[in-house]
């Protein structure tokens, strides 16, 4: 069984360290690749990313086609629609690219949180990716180790 270890990171200014994990987000339609930053929620049930990171790599979480629906967190209600992605997950202080990925899914589907006003938008442009349980952490065995800031992924 493989372990990879993942330092704990601060996201914005003044937060504490958090469990994070360096990816890439891909658009299986096109390719487009976005990097992002992800902060690992166990109290998440499902991963959720801010409609910029959905637009960078192509799509349009906008399109009257999708299925718009609600979902509830702690910040309250917010309006999403699921769209395809491959997520590929970095070793700790690895570039992309420059080797092998720890983790590479494809084509899972994640809830994409849509801007209700111009203001929510800025907002949103520095919020991470959230990874949750039921499309992303419930696949794998996850250490949270807070005494050495560290996130430990094993993968069988």
């Amino acid at each position: 069984m493989a372990t990879h270890r993942f330092p704990f990171m601060r996201i914005g200014a003044g937060y504490r360290l958090q469990p994070t994990l360096p990816l890439t987000l891909r658009n299986p339609q096109n390719d487009l690749e976005c990097e992002a930053i992800a902060l690992i929620d166990t109290g998440a049930d499902r991963s959720l990313l801010p409609e910029h990171i959905a637009k960078s790599v192509g799509h349009d979480p906008y399109d009257s086609g999708l299925d718009r629906h609600s979902v509830s967190g702690i910040g309250g209600a917010v309006t999403v629609v699921t769209l395809p992605f491959d997520l590929l997950v970095w070793p700790a202080g690895a570039q992309a690219r420059e080797t092998k990925p720890v983790l590479h899914l494809s084509n899972i589907e994640l809830d994409v949180q849509l801007a209700r006003s111009g203001a929510d938008k800025w907002i949103m442009q520095g919020h991470p990716v959230i990874l949750g349980q039921d499309d992303f952490l419930g696949r794998y065995i996850w250490t949270l180790d807070y005494p050495n800031a560290a996130l430990v992924l094993r993968v069988p």
